[in-house]
């Protein structure tokens, strides 16, 4: 049995086809990608479609996946979700989310397929009765920013990127948003520049986050009754999926403890 879907925001070149792995194909029509599941038996979790889509939303970060299909019956579309800013309000419609493309390469493709890999590993490790106890730390982080991918709203999505970010990098109660501001940066890039950049970023991201989950309305409202708040969501996506990746795998306290190593061991000031 096969299945398609077509992403009208991945952009491929004409006659292009990507195989991510013998059940996944990625086919050019138009212009656009169009995903072909070759749906295999038994199940497992290379050919399991909910896997697939996951890896995708970590590995193209930069758009949102928006699978259309005019048949409601196919697995494929139940993964189908806006990002919508309902604060901004345009001719009498919310603004959502649906103007980002990337365009798919050889490069990109090699990150899908290592990023696929990985989570399909962690779920095989989640799905073994002997480890039981391995819902650790970035499976946690895993799924916060999954929820952030499909959330319904861009504000709530920015909240649970934020709180993703907290969970990967900080291991404290005090200091919580200096932390994760400060160490994102650093895990982020090794660019001072880029840092600095995205300190104040992360800064102003953590500023919606908490009118957020303290009901600052009147001030939320101000905030982001903004038409570049969805660019600011992908910049903050882009962010928190690039450290999510790298600390897969990683001992978490490990990790912390080499940044603030790097921090101790900086030159001093004259």
């Amino acid at each position: 049995m096969e299945q398609s879907v077509q992403f009208a925001n991945i952009i491929m070149h004409s006659g292009d086809m990507i195989q991510v792995n013998e059940f996944f194909t990625l086919k050019e029509s138009k212009g656009k990608a169009v995903l072909y599941w070759h749906r295999g038996e038994p199940i497992s979790h290379e050919n399991t479609p909910t896997i697939l889509m996951q890896a995708l939303q970590i590995a193209l970060p930069e758009i949102h996946i928006y699978p259309s299909t005019t048949d409601i019956n196919n697995v494929l579309y139940s993964f189908k979700s806006y990002i919508i800013n309902y604060f901004l309000v345009e001719n009498g419609t919310y603004n959502i989310i649906q103007d980002y493309t990337i365009n798919i390469d050889t490069d990109r493709l090699a990150i899908l397929k290592d990023v696929h890999a990985k989570i399909i590993m962690h779920h095989k490790k989640l799905n073994n009765k002997e480890q039981n106890d391995y819902i650790d730390f970035w499976n946690v982080a895993f799924n916060k920013y999954l929820n952030a991918c499909s959330c319904g709203s861009v504000e709530s999505g920015i909240e649970s990127l934020i709180s993703c970010l907290e969970t990967l990098i900080v291991n404290s109660t005090t200091e919580v948003t200096y932390r994760t501001c400060l160490f994102g940066s650093i895990a982020y890039t090794a660019d001072t520049t880029k840092r600095k950049e995205t300190f104040k970023f992360l800064k102003e991201m953590y500023n919606i986050r908490s009118k957020v989950i303290h009901g600052d309305i009147e001030s939320l409202k101000k905030t982001i009754n903004k038409n570049n708040l969805f660019d600011e969501y992908m910049k903050l996506k882009v962010i928190v999926s690039n450290i999510l990746m790298k600390l897969y795998n990683k001992d978490k306290k490990e990790y912390i403890a080499s940044i603030e190593k790097s921090l101790f061991e900086c030159p001093p000031t004259t």
